[in-house]
């Protein structure tokens, strides 16, 4: 897919009729993070999608984590998301 289909896919007349591009990451807070000496993070950040959809089960917004480790590896970075994913079940079941 080029760079311009991308562009276009993503391109989308969202808040008072005007056009607007969804941002599909928050790179630019893990970089600020990252800068002040942060060396991990986790957002919990909603989701836009804007591609075309021929079901009625595709979610065009929805919460996601996003998670990034510092000088880690894969495994490292699993670790951290089972670790996390089992911290929320466990506060879950605590306080519901």
């Amino acid at each position: 897919m080029s760079l311009e289909r991308r562009h276009t896919d993503s391109l989308v007349k969202w808040v008072f009729d005007k056009s607007t591009l969804l941002s599909s990451s928050q790179q630019v807070i893990a970089k600020v993070l990252f800068l002040v000496g942060y060396n991990w993070k986790a957002l919990l950040v909603p989701k836009l999608r804007a591609e075309n959809s021929h079901t009625s089960r595709h979610l065009a917004d929805f919460w996601m984590v996003e998670a990034e480790i510092a000088s880690a590896d894969l495994e490292d970075d699993m670790n951290c998301a089972e670790a996390y994913v089992k911290y929320r079940y466990k506060w879950l079941l605590e306080k519901c």
